[in-house]
């Protein structure tokens, strides 16, 4: 038998997640058998048991994991830099979570292993499937932009082109890239506050299998498998995820409110890769989500948050194909790449339909990398993006193109300096052309443990075509103020950040500070104006500032023993109102404590602690929240795992009239072939 290797933590922070738990008193309403999905685990494991009679139950391998220390540092940023760095070099603050270290938490959606990266805050709307949305540095949630394997997934008919989380499962992810700050020269428009970037799981040699259920409170029963084979001449993977559960009011039931609200969700995921020749490579990647929920609206007479029969289906498909040519020993890369995003929501009320919205994003683009030598590389190419967007309140689909080129450069003039600039133009048709621009750099002091770093960046955010769509649908049946802008324009941002880390000799410690700030300019947003048929319009009326600081520490304390934490103190306000942001803690704190007392035994406990933030009017109280998990791997084949989640039962809101999950438990096994 053999121990999981101890962390090495002579690597750059990435951020652990202790997931978010709320607690309301238990409702009068619908409860589902919360024995059932147990019965399910308890059979699938009599069967995997009994096909798995003849293995060895002594040779244990227990995976190795990269939970409790920040990300090593030849560790690749895969595509989030587009050049890719190594990330002890990357001069921009980037977060990154490996699926090792989700497996290890047992976290089942993307917003859960987003919760406690620094900076980052997830806002969500109630129970399962409720609207789940993503804030970078205070900053609104519509300008933080989510790529899974190239393909830009926000949702052109949704206001501010925003991606909603709650849907997106976990259990296909290899790596999780957080950058934080505008990315715009990268990635163009939406990226202001930051862009999460989502590679997923690759095919490999041979064949595998690695599955799990598990089921738990609220009558959850969850699942999920992922097949892999390849050679070396091609690989694919195949993962086929589900989940279903009662859950719990979407309205908090400290406020009156008993009815729960449930969800179910199924996910098909998959990637393919070739490479006839060496010089030759095909990718191709698939996604498909059918996901259906139950939520709470605002009835009259009050009309504020409170039990209805509101219901909602939500289907996403995400499609990519790249091609990639390889010359002169790899110094010269050419990829095209084709991608295409589809999103249909709709949701009713009493058996009659309040939203319906389709929204799709075909996208071409090329890029070229070209090292002429091993301390130089330059990238460059262009983009062809076209959004289309339709929902009921306008009956009309509207198109908005963007083609946009870039050009990229990163320079080592030693081997403790990191030099990157790049520049940007993007010409929409809605509203012309911006032009961007970006710098970072990185420099290790040499003969020292200390690291510095920094980046300025610009960003701009175009209108959605769901914000156009809605202002042209009301500006043909209401006579505005002639002296307003109907016709919104970009939202633009400039800001930088910059850091210091400290990495041990012997690799067993790790300390970095970040300190931002960042400014937006004609934020976009909705101007109420009396006797509008939707109440008003679109418009750029506001500023926006944001600064603060995003400590990170990892320690190894034993062969056994590490502990990792963070912390985030986030300064962000509306300047236009003086108004505080709203859903933002200013102060936010994470830690993760992780044991290996056996070789079979694994231990970790989540710790996080959220500040007073605002809501509307509304201050909400600071809460504390704690996780405990284990996981006992009982043979090379079978592995046995549990969780508890808001273990102290904490009684809080993050989402003002929101409900959250009390203290909830989940046991379940996994099988790796």
């Amino acid at each position: 038998m053999t121990r999981p290797s101890a962390p090495d933590l002579r690597r750059g922070p990435m951020s652990y997640s202790c997931r978010r738990r709320r607690d309301g008193r238990r409702g009068e309403g619908r409860r589902p058998d919360m024995f059932r999905p147990l019965k399910s685990c308890a059979a699938g494991i009599a069967v995997l048991a009994n096909a798995n009679a003849n293995a060895n139950a002594n040779a244990v391998e227990a995976p190795t994991d990269s939970m409790t220390a920040p990300p090593a540092a030849d560790v690749i940023v895969v595509d989030g830099v587009r050049v890719p760095t190594p990330i002890a070099e990357v001069g921009r603050s980037v977060t990154v979570i490996d699926a090792e270290a989700i497996e290890i938490r047992q976290q089942r959606f993307l917003y859960d292993a987003l919760q406690a990266a620094p900076g980052v805050q997830v806002i969500r709307s109630g129970s399962f499937g409720g609207l789940s949305s993503v804030s970078i540095r205070g900053l609104p949630s519509d300008q933080t932009l989510l790529v899974q394997d190239g393909i830009v997934a926000n949702n052109p008919a949704f206001f501010g082109n925003t991606f909603d989380f709650a849907n997106f499962d976990a259990a296909d992810i290899a790596q999780v890239e957080v950058l934080r700050g505008a990315q715009s020269t990268l990635y163009g428009s939406d990226a202001i506050a930051g862009v999460i970037n989502v590679v997923t799981r690759d095919g490999r040699d041979g064949f595998g299998l690695d599955a799990f259920v598990e089921g738990g409170s609220f009558g959850t029963a969850r699942g999920a498998a992922t097949l892999t084979a390849g050679d070396e001449t091609a690989s694919g993977r195949l993962t086929v995820t589900g989940v279903r559960t009662g859950g719990f009011s979407a309205a908090d039931e400290a406020n009156g409110n008993t009815e729960d609200d449930g969800y179910r969700n199924i996910t098909l995921s998959t990637k393919l890769r070739a490479r006839p020749i060496d010089s030759f490579e095909l990718e191709g990647v698939a996604r498909y989500a059918d996901s259906a929920n139950e939520f709470d609206g605002f009835p009259p007479p009050a009309f504020s948050l409170a039990d209805t029969d509101d219901e909602g289906d939500a289907r996403d498909l995400s499609l990519a194909g790249s091609a990639t040519h390889f010359a002169f020993d790899g110094r010269l890369e050419n990829r095209v790449r084709i991608t295409y995003y589809d999103s249909a929501i709709e949701n009713r009320s009493g058996g009659f339909v309040t939203f319906d919205a389709d929204g799709s994003r075909l996208s071409y683009d090329y890029q070229a990398t070209v090292r002429p030598i091993d301390a130089v590389t330059f990238a460059g190419g262009f983009e062809f993006e076209r959004e289309r967007a339709n929902t009921n309140s306008t009956l009309t689909t509207l198109s908005i193109s963007t083609t946009s080129g870039f050009a990229l450069a990163q320079a080592r003039p030693t081997d403790w300096i990191t030099l990157d600039a790049g520049l940007r133009v993007d010409n929409n048709s809605a509203f012309g052309s911006e032009t961007t621009f970006s710098g970072s750099g990185s420099v290790r002091i040499p003969g020292s443990p200390f690291r510095i770093f920094g980046s300025y960046a610009e960003g701009f955010q175009a209108p959605s075509s769901g914000e156009l769509n809605f202002n042209l649908a009301q500006t043909a049946t209401f006579a505005f103020d002639p002296s307003l802008n109907l016709t919104p324009e970009a939202e633009r941002s400039r800001g930088f950040d910059v850091g210091a880390e400290y990495r041990s000799g012997d690799g067993r410690f790790l300390l970095q500070a970040v300190y931002f700030n960042q400014q937006v300019d004609d934020l976009l947003t909705f101007l109420f104006v009396a006797g509008a048929p939707n109440f008003g319009v679109f418009a750029n009326l506001d500023e926006f500032d944001t600064e603060g600081i995003e400590v990170s520490i990892a320690a190894q304390a034993a062969s056994w023993l590490s502990v990792e934490g963070a912390y985030a103190y986030v300064d962000a306000t509306n300047v236009s109102t003086s108004v505080i942001a709203g859903n933002q803690p200013d102060h936010r704190v994470n830690a993760q404590v992780r044991a290996t007392p056996t070789d079979r035994l694994t231990l970790s406990a989540g710790i996080s602690y959220n500040g007073r933030e605002r809501s509307g009017a509304t201050t909400l109280e600071p809460f504390t929240l704690v996780d405990f998990r284990a996981e006992y791997q009982a043979n090379k084949t079978f592995a046995v795992f549990g969780r508890v989640e808001n273990a102290l039962d904490t009684d809080y809101q993050d989402n003002l009239g929101y409900g959250t999950a009390p203290a909830a438990w989940y046991i379940g096994v996994r099988a790796r072939i």
